[in-house]
């Protein structure tokens, strides 16, 4: 089994229009600026009315952010 990174960054939700927080999961450690990966996890992801839309981050392949990120853990 392969170990993977979480990070999270901060970001526009394009289905709800509201800033979240969306956990990128990676294989690689990632040291850049660029963050990216496969979104697992968003914190409107409980309350949101909109995550049956094409645009929701979640049902994305592979996401990229740029700028700041917290890195939450490899394992």
């Amino acid at each position: 089994m392969s170990e993977h990174y979480y990070y999270e960054v901060k970001t526009l939700c394009p289905a709800s229009r509201i800033e979240t927080h969306i956990t990128l999961s990676n294989p690689k450690l990632i040291k850049g600026n660029i963050v990216y990966g496969k979104p697992v996890d968003c914190s409107l992801a409980n309350t949101c009315k909109h995550k049956e839309k094409p645009t929701c981050y979640l049902k994305a392949q592979r996401l990229e952010a740029k700028g700041k990120r917290i890195t939450l853990g490899g394992g």
